[in-house]
């Protein structure tokens, strides 16, 4: 990521769900920690997705309120109320000009997370019809809008061709990966997959007419791109005391890094208070 940050200063991240880690003995140690890394990264905006919303309601509140990522979703509601922020609108600059982009996020209903909900009633509007509200409130005050779906590619190219006005770039986390980002005119859908090993990166021209992609593409995370020396050694070090930690262990004496015993303390107490 770091060339990219370093060639495209003034970016935009985002993250179309699925970050949340359900998993009982690690929810809301391991999903805290992501978030706030992924923030430490210049994450902006989250969508929430169904999957995610599994790591229950108590967890989920603690993130929303606590990792410094802003989590969006226009059609989650929680006994009838919005419960995220329903869309965002920030400001960047274009070849000198100021643009104004509108934000927001949708996702399938997950019947699992529903059930399982404790907070109220969790309820799912229909994703599209809350998309267009959304699209219809920012277009006044925007130039440019960002749809964040948990749902399928062709699902939203179909949204895309009946309403082709209301976003210009669409980021899909539950599809088919995209090998390559098309250039061009807008509006574009991307889809850099769901296992987390892919980024998905466009930059924005500004035209005398309209905002088109001059470049993007679908980056492999994997061992074809060389990690950054330093961070996989911390990388390294704290997965083996993630696990030590979950196996009940005590963390190594020899690692310089914050153990996860400790960061889960950390974590706890800096959500408590």
């Amino acid at each position: 990521m770091n060339p990219l940050l370093e060639k495209y200063p003034n970016h935009l991240q985002v993250d179309a769900g699925g970050w949340a880690e359900p998993r009982q003995d690690r929810t809301l140690v391991g999903s805290k920690l992501l978030l706030e890394g992924l923030g430490k990264l210049g994450l902006d905006f989250a969508n929430v997705s169904g999957r995610d919303l599994l790591v229950g309601s108590e967890t989920m509140q603690r993130l929303r309120d606590s990792t410094g990522v802003e989590l969006l979703s226009a059609n989650i509601k929680v006994s009838g109320e919005a419960y995220f922020t329903n869309h965002a609108i920030v400001e960047r600059e274009i070849q000198g000009k100021t643009v104004r982009i509108g934000i927001t996020g949708v996702t399938l209903k997950s019947r699992a997370a529903a059930e399982s909900w404790q907070g109220g009633t969790l309820s799912f509007e229909d994703p599209m019809q809350s998309a267009r509200q959304a699209a219809e409130v920012m277009t006044p005050q925007t130039d440019l809008r960002i749809l964040l779906a948990h749902m399928q590619v062709s699902d939203l190219e179909t949204f895309v061709e009946e309403f082709p006005d209301a976003y210009q770039i669409i980021v899909s986390s539950n599809g088919d990966l995209r090998s390559s980002t098309p250039l061009g005119a807008l509006p574009v859908v991307v889809a850099p997959g769901t296992s987390g090993k892919q980024l998905a990166w466009l930059n924005l021209l500004r035209t005398p007419t309209a905002v088109e992609v001059s470049a993007g593409n679908t980056l492999n995370l994997d061992e074809k791109i060389r990690d950054d020396p330093k961070t996989a050694l911390f990388v390294s070090d704290y997965i083996q005391e993630m696990r030590n930690y979950l196996r009940g262990r005590q963390p190594s004496s020899t690692s310089s890094n914050p153990s996860p015993e400790k960061a889960a303390s950390l974590a706890e107490s800096s959500v408590d208070n």
